[in-house]
């Protein structure tokens, strides 16, 4: 934690009928709020020195203050899943399976031709992991370009987060995206995403997309990757949808 974020007393008085004395940390909310700290924690060690005229207990003078930004600054969330977004999983529902049981595609879910890479099917896998949001190439299976799988949905004024981890499996070797797309029906092609200004997008190693909305906006939340490489992919069992009503 920046020193220009906090305060601290620089003295404290404890009355001599007492052994403790409470004080307080203060922290500067529009440090809090810059962009850089965005989805941060931050760690300050904060300790009591030079007693006069009594002595410090040594496991109680001294404490780790951890503060998690997006939850002071925009939590705590409320996760609001089920009001807007169709089979979101746990388990995840097909709409239609391949012969073998194993590939399908996701009902409620628009999985584009790129995504549809297992003879005209895709974005849903049923194996020793159970029903899964799924992309993958490699193992006898195509490759997948600029596969999208996606849903649009209308959501009032607000903070949210749209976030499909925990992954069953994460496997990604090209960089593979969770897009966010406020007043679209579409997610943008791969090649966009990462120059676009119209998208909120995060990469699938911190998988979590924050956006703010301003009035009651159509968005369309999803998942694109590229595989170019042989062997990788993604499952999930489900999708995630959070709102943040309190706010600083």
């Amino acid at each position: 934690m920046p020193a220009s974020m906090y305060t601290l007393p620089k003295n404290i008085r404890v009355a001599a009928d007492s052994v403790s004395k409470t004080f307080y940390l203060t922290l500067n909310i529009n440090e809090l709020k810059k962009a850089e700290y965005a989805g941060k924690k931050l760690a300050l060690a904060v300790g009591l020195a030079n007693p006069s005229p009594y002595g410090l207990s040594a496991t109680a003078s001294k404490t780790i203050v951890i503060v998690d930004v997006d939850a002071l600054v925009i939590g705590p969330a409320i996760e609001i899943t089920s009001k807007y977004l169709k089979n979101s999983g746990n388990p995840f529902v097909a709409s239609t399976m391949d012969a073998g049981g194993r590939w399908g595609t996701l009902a409620d879910w628009v999985a584009n031709s790129g995504a549809m890479s297992h003879n005209g099917i895709g974005g849903f896998s049923k194996d020793g992991d159970g029903p899964s949001m799924n992309m993958e190439s490699g193992w006898g299976s195509p490759a997948i370009k600029n596969g999208k799988i996606y849903q649009t949905i209308t959501l009032p004024a607000g903070t949210y987060a749209f976030d499909p981890s925990p992954w069953i499996w994460q496997g990604t070797k090209d960089v593979s995206y969770v897009v966010v797309a406020p007043n679209a029906s579409t997610l943008p092609d791969y090649a966009n995403i990462a120059s676009s200004t119209s998208v909120l997008s995060a990469t699938f190693d911190k998988p979590r997309v924050t956006f703010k909305l301003t009035a009651t906006t159509q968005v369309t939340v999803g998942v694109v990757v590229n595989y170019v490489q042989d062997q990788q992919g993604f499952k999930t069992k489900a999708v995630h949808l959070y709102s943040y009503p309190k706010h600083l």
